[in-house]
């Protein structure tokens, strides 16, 4: 009886661990996105692509990074660098940056690819 108290206490521990472990990383991941976000509004593309780069950093599949990421590269006319994110972005989520992806082939003058993803 002893024995299993301390076999359940130990387990619930490490989940507990776990648990707040992985709601640290939401947490940062959340803060590096948001702070992207608003530096990307008030026209800080620096400091909102140092920021994106770290919610990438620590979670590489979520869509809205690389969606992100690719508006600011479209502001700093890194327009091969945004059409891979908006690239990804809709690998990691169907049709999540086509208006965007068809926005930097327009500024290279693509306008077969323009026109592709509009």
């Amino acid at each position: 009886m002893e024995m299993t108290k301390l076999i359940l206490n130990k387990k619930i521990l490490v989940i507990i661990f776990v648990m707040s472990f992985f709601s640290g990383i939401s947490q940062n991941i959340d803060y590096s996105y948001l702070k992207a976000k608003s530096e990307f509004y008030y026209k800080n593309y620096n400091k909102a692509l140092k920021n994106i780069n770290n919610a990438i950093g620590i979670d590489k599949n979520n869509y809205r990074n690389y969606l992100l990421r690719g508006k600011i590269y479209l502001k700093q006319t890194k327009f091969d660098f945004a059409i891979k994110d908006f690239t990804k972005s809709n690998k990691l989520k169907q049709n999540s940056s086509n208006f965007y992806k068809a926005k930097a082939y327009c500024q290279i003058k693509d306008w077969e690819n323009t026109n592709k993803y509009l």
